[in-house]
């Protein structure tokens, strides 16, 4: 099937087709750690499939006031959130090949966001979420509390923050491990911290 791959519409089956691409990888042993960014900073995607009629950039400045925007802003994140549980559907209907369990079993997936707050490119608060159970590092619905995190705290507009929680995640119980920045991140790394 012949598709644009710069045409708005083609956004999900591109990402669905790169998501289903990195599980492949990963089962077949190509490589223990993958990424996928789903674009970049200033994304003009208009998550038309989503029921949003505007670009997801502009939508992340929305103001608390303007309801329609912020609802609209909810819908392409949720969409987002819904490509995230495919994501682990996917790792999770595979067996771990050549040892126990799903390949989410063994697996550490990061879903990170590059600002806390859109609208005031805060960098501050920025949510981080952990699947999969890493080998059973992770526990079934732990939470990590913010103190736990190594970089606990962003005095101004500190740059190194992502970078410091990202390197600091333990992957090294993991047998692989997927990053999702705006997007996700697998890894199955066994490396040092």
């Amino acid at each position: 099937m012949a598709m644009d791959k710069y045409a708005n519409a083609s956004f999900p089956a591109i990402g669905k087709a790169q998501m289903d691409l990195l599980v492949t990888a990963l089962a077949c042993g190509l490589t223990k750690v993958a990424s996928i960014q789903w674009a970049h900073t200033v994304s003009p995607h208009v998550f038309t499939w989503a029921g949003v009629t505007q670009g997801h950039h502009d939508l992340s400045h929305m103001d608390d006031s303007n309801v329609a925007g912020v609802q609209s802003f909810v819908k392409a994140e949720r969409w987002y959130t819904e490509q995230f549980a495919y994501l682990l559907t996917q790792l999770k209907s595979l067996p771990e090949p050549g040892g126990a369990g799903t390949m989410l079993d063994n697996t550490l997936v990061v879903w990170c966001k590059e600002l806390g707050d859109g609208r005031l490119h805060d960098g501050k608060s920025v949510p981080f979420v952990l699947a999969g159970k890493a080998n059973g590092f992770l526990l079934k619905h732990q939470r990590c509390p913010r103190s736990s995190l190594p970089a606990q705290r962003c005095r101004g507009r500190d740059k190194s923050l992502h970078v410091r929680r990202l390197v600091r995640i333990p992957s090294r119980r993991a047998e692989r491990r997927v990053q999702l920045l705006p997007c996700f991140a697998v890894s199955t790394e066994p490396g040092e911290q």
